[in-house]
Parts: C-alpha cells; sequence; structure tokens
C-alpha cells in the first residue's frame, strides 16, 4: 500500500478527474495495477476504508487488512465477505441478485 492523499483518473476526452483525502491509499501489488487505468485505491476517512467497486482479488486484500484492523469487511448491503473474498455463507451458489426496483423490472 502506498499512501498518496489523492487519486487521479484520466477519462477517455483527456480530463483529469482528481479527488484529496488524507487517508488516500493504493495498493500497487494489485495484479491489474495500471491496466487500462485501473488502480486499487483504499480510502480511509473517521472509522471506515472504503473502495469502491472492489473485485474478488481486492476484497481478498481487504480482508486481510481488516484482520490487522480487527475490522470486518461489508458490502453497500449490509453482506459480510470472508477471507475468500466472497459473501459469508457462500457455499459455491450464484449469489441471488440485488431487488431490482420497479422501474427497472424489464431488464
Amino acid at each position: 500500500m502506498r499512501l498518496d492523499g489523492f487519486a487521479e483518473a484520466v477519462t477517455p476526452d483527456g480530463t483529469v478527474i482528481r479527488t484529496e483525502s488524507p487517508g488516500l491509499a493504493v495498493w500497487v501489488n494489485y495484479s491489474r495495477h495500471g491496466v487500462g487505468g485501473n488502480m486499487a485505491w483504499f480510502d480511509h476517512h473517521v472509522d471506515r476504508v472504503v473502495v469502491k467497486n472492489p473485485d474478488e482479488e481486492i476484497l481478498v486484500k481487504m480482508y486481510e487488512v481488516a484482520q490487522v484492523l480487527a475490522a470486518r469487511v461489508q458490502g453497500d448491503d449490509g453482506e459480510e465477505y470472508a477471507a475468500s473474498g466472497q459473501p459469508v455463507g457462500y457455499a459455491g451458489r450464484q449469489q441471488s441478485p440485488r431487488p431490482r426496483p420497479w422501474w427497472r423490472f424489464w431488464s
């Protein structure tokens, strides 16, 4: 992990988007680090470490970090994740899809 305090991304039209936070770090050993602009940013703020749209590899790293902090990995819908990067109780079956809002019933 490298504590940068900021994150930057370049949009397809070349615009640079930047955000700053004193607790913003990047996981430099992420297998997709820099590939197609991918970065694994971890943002520590108050009592949480936030990661947007983590894949399974990032969830595993999040679990390792949580163990050091005596914390847990919890998703937006309240689900918790295990060392495998899978939701707790995942038994090799597909996760049930999120309930769809009524205006998305056709997709």
